[in-house]
């Protein structure tokens, strides 16, 4: 359980930093991607609606702190969408052989 928090923890720090300085040079026409966005989702599917929703809130407060926008608007927009991946997540077969392609 420690090992996972600490995980967690340096893969969310790590992710900050390249979202906040390297992802401003990488644009898509014009549209830059989210990283973190891309976590909380990796996250949910893979380990379900209640961890994608704390990683998800937990992200998203960490990136309101350092936006300076809104406090809580990140924070809220992550948790829900963790927790409805993981729940779209639940109705899906894993070992369907169309769902793997």
């Amino acid at each position: 359980m420690r090992n996972k928090v600490f995980f967690y923890i340096v893969f969310i720090l790590v992710i900050l930093l390249l979202q906040t300085s390297l992802v401003d040079y990488i644009k898509i026409l014009g549209v830059k991607p989210n990283i973190i966005l891309i976590f909380v989702v990796a996250v949910s599917l893979l380990k379900g609606h209640i961890e994608g929703a704390v990683i998800g809130c937990i992200t998203g407060f960490a990136l309101d702190t350092i936006s300076g926008g809104l406090f809580g608007f990140y924070a809220l927009l992550f948790l829900y969408t963790g927790l409805f991946v993981g729940y779209i997540n639940k109705r899906f077969y894993k070992e369907n052989f169309l769902v793997m392609f």
